[in-house]
């Protein structure tokens, strides 16, 4: 018995940022700003060809580890998958919201998902409908993503964006769910051939 398996992740979105301008040079308990590197998109198209223009300004004296004046301000450094440079007093990658860590020790109230739990992530995965489009700014190539509207509820829903670490983890339980059900049907199929070869004069 031949068996297929096709897996499909897309992960083609990236959010955009914008400038924000804080107006201090530090924080309330005196730390200095720097300039800090993003996380970045958690996937990275080849050669960036589905991640919108970011909308914002261009770096140019920007140096990572070098001080700047207003925390939040960002700029695009064009290094690519959506790295941005961003003036902080401490590492954005290593505060909450920054990049995803999956490491027990950086979380609390676990919950590991029961077999039902998995099914319904796999049933609003998808349900999650999928478009190509073309942004109303920018430039207009024609891309492939995600279309949340009325679907605001779902866990990978971050906004006006998707999570693409919480969409991912959604296309890992469908895949589990699956790997369950062919599992399952195997499993009958072998009891029916035994059944048969019992039945054979």
């Amino acid at each position: 018995m031949r068996r297929s398996l096709t897996i499909v992740v897309a992960c083609c979105l990236a959010c955009g940022g914008r400038a924000l301008s804080g107006g201090d040079s530090g924080g309330s308990d005196g730390a200095v700003a720097l300039w800090w590197r993003t996380c970045g998109a958690p996937a990275c198209p080849a050669a960036d060809a589905s991640v919108p223009d970011s909308g914002l300004p261009a770096c140019s004296s920007q140096l990572v580890g070098s001080a700047c004046s207003s925390v939040g301000e960002q700029c695009d450094p064009h290094e690519g998958c959506s790295v941005y440079l961003r003036c902080s007093t401490s590492d954005p990658r290593e505060q909450y919201g920054g990049c995803p860590v999956s490491r027990m020790r950086f979380k609390k109230d676990v919950h590991y998902l029961a077999p039902e739990e998995l099914r319904g992530f796999a049933r609003d995965l998808l349900a999650l409908p999928l478009a190509d489009f073309r942004y109303r700014s920018g430039d207009q190539r024609k891309r492939l993503g995600f279309m949340i509207d009325g679907h605001e509820s779902l866990a990978c829903v971050d906004g006006d964006h998707v999570d693409l670490y919480a969409y991912t983890t959604m296309a890992v339980a469908a895949l589990q769910v699956q790997a369950a059900e062919i599992t399952e049907l195997r499993e009958e199929l072998a009891a029916m051939r035994t059944e048969l070869a019992k039945r054979r004069p």
